[in-house]
């Protein structure tokens, strides 16, 4: 069931909220972080306010990670709570808003310190480190929610970069976002993926949100 606020037609009741993170790391192992929120959406001025409540949280990692994640799966998230909806549905404001990630700016940014650093004499070492640098740089686009998360426009992006590393080595960068609504107009799923290469390593990010009936 739905109401409407203005121009949105909102969901009437709980929803689950589920967010998937698949992080590749420099030994090819995989981190998945999964979590689930309880929300709940509302009339607020000619938009939305939608409040939420973690209800689960688990971290799939390697042995020798396991104590990151346990931190991690008890972390709370209660700070990017409530998050402000604009009357078309975007993003306008979250609990712990931040400003939205500039990818050009970032991977600049990496690239600068890449040349201003000290890099390890054995070539491989180099390599990994230029990933691990533009990986991280590029990771800061997943900091932030899609502006269009819970009613997707439809538009499907995507962003392509060579990067501009010491040595004559190559490297590049891509980033995807695709979304689909649902038969109601709001989040169905959504799907962004962060990858990096240097040289023939890939660092990989994947992130899956889905909205559905509590």
């Amino acid at each position: 069931m739905a109401f409407a606020a203005g121009h949105l037609r909102l969901p009437i009741g709980a929803m689950r909220l589920s967010r998937v993170l698949e992080r590749t790391l420099r030994d090819g192992s995989m981190v998945t972080v999964s979590r689930v929120w309880e929300v709940a959406f509302a009339e607020q001025g000619r938009g939305a306010r939608v409040s939420g409540v973690q209800m689960e949280a688990k971290v799939d990692a390697p042995a020798s990670l396991a104590a990151l994640a346990r931190i991690e799966e008890e972390r709370s998230t209660a700070q990017m709570w409530p998050i402000l909806l604009s009357e078309d549905g975007r993003i306008a404001a979250a609990g712990d808003s931040k400003s939205a990630a500039d990818i050009n700016a970032a991977l600049e940014e990496a690239e600068r310190m890449i040349a201003r650093k000290p890099m390890p004499g054995n070539a491989q070492d180099v390599r990994m480190e230029y990933l691990r640098t533009v990986a991280e740089a590029g990771g800061s686009l997943l900091e932030e929610m899609p502006p269009d998360l819970f009613f997707p426009i439809g538009t499907d992006s995507r962003v392509e970069r060579e990067l501009n590393l010491p040595g004559g080595i190559s490297g590049n960068f891509v980033a995807t976002y695709e979304a689909r609504a649902s038969a109601a107009g709001w989040l169905d799923s959504a799907r962004r993926e962060v990858s990096t290469s240097v040289e023939g390593s890939v660092q990989r990010a994947v992130e899956i949100w889905r909205l559905d009936s509590a």
